[in-house]
């Protein structure tokens, strides 16, 4: 489970398989795309919001992988509730 970079919604994710961005916060709060930053999880919804915008400009969509949203493999976080 982690928090999303663009909206900082909490997601749970597998981070070998979750889209995610290169970018920092510069001094102003501004998000800079630094191909040296740490990769950042993005969640579904904003890659759904991102994706027609892509388009609209001519990149490539972004591509969500089967399991990009699932726990992470070795998780103890449980989505159903049980123990």
């Amino acid at each position: 489970m982690g928090i999303c970079f663009n909206c900082g919604g909490f997601f749970t994710f597998n981070p070998e398989r979750v889209p995610s961005i290169r970018v920092r916060r510069d001094g102003s709060g501004n998000l800079v795309r630094d191909l040296k930053a740490t990769k950042e999880p993005i969640c579904r919804s904003c890659v759904e919001r991102a994706n027609p915008i892509r388009i609209a400009r001519g990149l490539q969509p972004i591509e969500i992988l089967d399991g990009a949203y699932d726990p992470e493999p070795d998780s103890d976080f449980d989505l159903e509730g049980d123990e």
